[in-house]
């Protein structure tokens, strides 16, 4: 039985390269709809107060 620790660090650093970058984007993609729904959000209901409080200006 020779399985020394060296080469599980190998074979497990060597997924963790692998996986690592995917990992990476999924996570900073999911944190960034996560930032940019609010800032949609809150775009949009601006921009229709905006143009509501613009209508109501000109009458």
């Amino acid at each position: 039985m020779h399985t020394p620790l060296k080469d599980i660090m190998n074979f497990f650093l060597g997924w963790v390269a692998i996986l690592l970058p995917g990992v990476l984007t999924a996570s900073i993609g999911a944190v960034g709809a996560v930032a940019k729904t609010p800032l949609l959000a809150m775009y949009s209901v601006h921009g229709w107060y905006a143009e509501c409080y613009g209508q109501l200006e000109q009458r």
